[in-house]
């Protein structure tokens, strides 16, 4: 297996960093070390990292979509139409792998459990979110949720539903949980966004899931299971829509938890990429926040736009991060459609009960065609322990979109571009970033790139096997 070092320059990374308090410094005179048999020291970090690629081709069907840091036992790769050259003009429902820790694998077979979605419904796009492992019967064991956002129900095509494996690897599941008749509506894709976490403390956890068309033309929609001895429900516990009745405002496309007050409880975080400040605001995206002891279904406990100077529609929400840093939780939200579509990512705090802008992140463009932004992560130890690094996916990075991630080291500001050995034709290196833990045993956080789109042979008569990419 080659190793790489991939060194910058401030040309190659073409980023431009707009602090809000204090001007960054972002000289990149100093090389960062990604990948390599000859390390090369950065200034500023005491022994620099030195990541090994590995790149693994999945059986079809975007492999790679998305992915989850799991437990400390596995880490998860989904795909969500699998093995789409098995049978010509039909769209299987897609399959979930789960990786065991500890061993890196070599080829996608290497997983150690392959789950389905038990109806295996063609087209289900089971696998396009991963909600991670939680203790939704309240039995102390892991239990596993998976999304099939494209599902159908009945006579309610593309509604959406979400697959339960209780036990954390059981398969087939052991239950699937869809919106009831009434609220269900065509082409809700609920599930499109997944976590899963004790919200009320009663010691089980809860299953949040998000529909970005759900609700009325559009509006989003964010629906709450509750977690108990016997599994959650049939039917939600309750949910929570929009603050405004506007169209086509997709609250629910991203979520994510964490003690963003620093109160010792989890916190939900609601990107929607065409949410409204208000009735005469345009759709740029906002994102809501839900604190834990509020009554969530009677609104937010706060939200999130961007400042005045965005009044048009730029997808502010399309997808939400946590992270900590010197104990102080960033919300990292992405923006794909601002600064003339290359994108932005904007970084805040909360305090006082009021969100704090931080910084913003703008990328550049890098010769043509623009390449904007496809997807956020954070990885904890990107620079050695405790180091952690933004990371920023563009799929569409380079003439013929070979892809790239931008990794922007936290608080420092320091980037880095990433390509992958040997960069690929069309492969959309970036499409997708997920920090997901310690794979190798060595101590240290790492992340995987999604290559989903990713191509062998020619376009025409080639075969789409996806992919993904291992950084550890």
């Amino acid at each position: 297996m080659e190793r790489y070092v991939v060194k910058t320059s401030l040309l190659a990374v073409a980023l431009l960093l707009f602090a809000c308090a204090e001007t960054k410094n972002t000289d990149t005179d100093h090389d960062t070390i990604v990948d390599g048999d000859d390390a090369v020291t950065d200034a500023d970090i005491d022994t620099a990292r030195v990541f090994t690629q590995r790149r693994i081709l999945g059986e079809g069907g975007f492999f790679g979509i998305s992915s989850s840091a799991g437990n400390d036992d596995y880490f998860i790769i989904g795909a969500h139409y699998a093995e789409l050259s098995a049978t010509p003009g039909e769209n299987p429902s897609g399959k979930v792998y789960l990786y065991k820790k500890g061993t890196i694998p070599t080829l996608f077979s290497d997983a150690e459990t392959v789950l389905t979605h038990p109806d295996e419904r063609p087209g289900a796009g089971f696998g396009y979110t991963i909600g991670g492992y939680c203790d939704l019967n309240c039995d102390g064991a892991a239990d596993f949720a998976v999304s099939a956002h494209l599902d159908s129900v009945g006579d309610t095509p593309n509604c959406g539903t979400i697959a339960l494996f209780f036990g954390g690897d059981a398969d087939p599941a052991t239950a699937v949980l869809s919106l009831p008749d009434g609220v269900r509506r065509q082409s809700d894709v609920m599930g499109q966004s997944l976590v899963c976490f004790d919200i009320d403390g009663d010691g089980c956890d809860d299953l949040v899931a998000g529909g970005q068309n759900a609700g009325p033309n559009d509006t989003g929609l964010i629906a709450v299971w509750k977690g108990a001895a016997a599994g959650p429900a049939a039917e939600p516990a309750f949910y929570m829509e929009a603050q405004l009745a506007e169209n086509k405002q997709y609250l629910g496309a991203s979520l994510a938890v964490g003690d963003v007050d620093g109160d010792g409880t989890p916190d939900l975080v609601a990107g929607g990429w065409g949410l409204k400040k208000d009735a005469a605001a345009a759709n740029t995206g906002g994102v809501y926040l839900y604190k834990t002891g509020d009554d969530w279904s009677q609104g937010p406990s706060a939200v999130l736009f961007p400042d005045e100077t965005v009044a048009q529609e730029v997808g502010f929400g399309s997808k939400v991060i946590l992270f900590t840093v010197d104990g102080v939780t960033y919300i990292a939200v992405m923006a794909p459609d601002y600064n003339q579509e290359a994108g932005a990512v904007f970084i805040y705090y909360f305090a006082s009960g009021a969100f704090r802008s931080h910084a913003m992140f703008k990328p550049s463009t890098y010769g043509d065609p623009v390449y904007g932004i496809s997807d956020i992560a954070f990885s904890p130890d990107f620079g050695g322990k405790g180091k952690g690094a933004l990371l920023i996916g563009h799929k569409y990075y380079g003439a013929d979109s070979t892809g790239a991630v931008t990794a922007v080291s936290f608080p420092e500001w320091t980037p880095v571009v990433i390509t992958a050995e040997p960069p690929v034709s069309g492969d959309t290196f970036g499409a997708m970033v997920k920090d997901i833990g310690d794979i190798n045993g060595d101590g240290l956080a790492d992340f995987v790139v999604g290559t989903p789109e990713h191509i062998e042979g020619d376009f025409e008569t080639g075969t789409q096997p996806g992919g993904i990419v291992l950084l550890y």
